[in-house]
């Protein structure tokens, strides 16, 4: 992403150690474009189960995330 000029580094005064990573503009300007994409996938994964089904599936996910973060 450094090389494609979507993000900066830079050292964090207080702790040399932490590299404090930012997006680029260019990034920020392609997010719109990506987030229409991630849209579009989920709706393709999401195609052939019902509404319940994927209730369901977010509700696991969702448990899944809390209990390993």
């Amino acid at each position: 992403m450094s090389k494609k000029d979507l993000i900066t580094r830079q050292t964090d005064n207080e702790n040399r150690r932490t590299v404090l990573i930012n997006s680029t503009n260019k990034a920020k300007d392609l997010w719109p474009t990506l987030e229409k994409k991630a849209y579009q996938l989920n709706n393709n994964y999401f195609a052939n189960l019902t509404n319940e089904e994927t209730v369901v599936f977010k509700k696991i996910l969702l448990k899944i995330n809390e209990t390993t973060f």
